[in-house]
């Protein structure tokens, strides 16, 4: 199946944004759970949430962070996120992983959480986390993957330099310092 455009995508979740929490708020809770237990007791001048959604993870973040910016290709995402952010100083943008509006090493901690999955994109898409990363910073999420193994890990070279774990059949945890790729 081809991969869905940038604009096939904001459209799919605009119309699924009403009911996100609803059907993914636990499955997501779960997985902001593994990311934060991998990140460990870090602070963080600026964290930026690609692919933020409804803005779940942002009171979890909150009292680490100096500034949370949450990114999300969904307009309706994004105003159900601003709603949820409006006590926490959180800002958010519309844009695309693919070409995110960030200088270079703009933020030392970068997560990206269901968001990746294996395909012709993925390398591209985690090579901007990385230019948006500081070269001490870390990179960390969550991608899917095609069962059977970590081969877009091998593909990007990054298997003795990340921490990796399962979270299910089709998804992997991932944590890295920035990526020199």
């Amino acid at each position: 199946m081809p991969e869905k455009s940038a604009a096939e995508l904001a459209e799919w979740y605009d119309k699924l944004s009403a009911g996100y929490d609803e059907l993914y708020a636990a499955e997501q809770s779960a997985k902001y759970d593994a990311v934060s237990n991998a990140v460990g007791p870090c602070k963080f001048d600026i964290l930026v949430d690609v692919g933020c959604g409804t803005g779940l993870l942002f009171d979890r973040m909150q009292p680490i962070c100096g500034l949370i910016v949450g990114v999300d290709v969904s307009r309706e995402m994004l105003s159900r996120a601003r709603m949820r952010s409006r006590n926490l100083g959180v800002s958010l943008i519309m844009a695309d992983v693919s070409s995110l509006p960030f200088r270079d090493s703009a933020a030392n901690c970068i997560l990206s959480i269901s968001l990746l999955k294996e395909g012709a994109a993925m390398r591209m898409q985690f090579e901007e986390l990385s230019r948006v990363t500081r070269p001490d910073g870390i990179v960390a999420g969550t991608m899917f993957r095609d069962a059977g193994g970590r081969s877009e890990l091998d593909k990007l070279g990054l298997i003795g330099d990340v921490k990796w774990s399962d979270l299910s059949a089709r998804e992997v945890l991932f944590l890295t310092r920035r990526a020199m790729l």
